[in-house]
């Protein structure tokens, strides 16, 4: 499965087809919803709604690669691959260019099409494996938005 992350400075990550193991995309509606006093369930709900909300999550595990997995730069040990990865969650995050099969784009209320998928990194957490020198499990959390 082919995805791709631009990081804020512009260079572009490219996971190597084995190590992405599954991607998550959750899309629902920031909704709560309020009873009526007095009235049954089926009879009247009120709704605040501050519209929909996407996340996606993108599991697998950071191999040792043959060549550079950026655009720019060297990176294909598994430690270097990890700090580009952390690196992405800051204190100064702007939407980035996201990829993937079926996550290239999403849909815009505002333009009423579906526009190039942009994300922030919300979570980036990984685990290396006894007896897995390797290889490094990882969980990289997106929050979908921005303009």
């Amino acid at each position: 499965m082919a995805v791709t992350i631009t990081g804020q400075d512009g260079v572009v990550f490219t996971f190597d087809t084995a190590e992405v193991q599954g991607i998550s995309v959750d899309i629902g509606a920031s909704i709560e919803q309020y009873g009526q006093f007095n009235t049954g369930p089926a009879d009247a709900y009120l709704y605040e709604s501050d519209g929909p909300v996407a996340a996606i999550v993108v599991r697998g595990r950071l191999l040792l690669a043959a060549t550079t997995r950026t655009s720019s730069g060297v990176t294909t040990t598994i430690d270097q691959q990890r700090q580009w990865l952390a690196k992405q969650i800051n204190g100064n995050q702007v939407p980035k260019a996201f990829s993937s099969d079926y996550a290239a784009t999403m849909y815009s209320g505002l333009s009423s099409s579906f526009v190039p998928t942009k994300i922030i990194t919300g979570r980036f957490s990984y685990n290396q494996d006894e007896g897995s020198p390797d290889e490094l499990a990882f969980s990289l959390s997106l929050l979908v938005g921005g303009q």
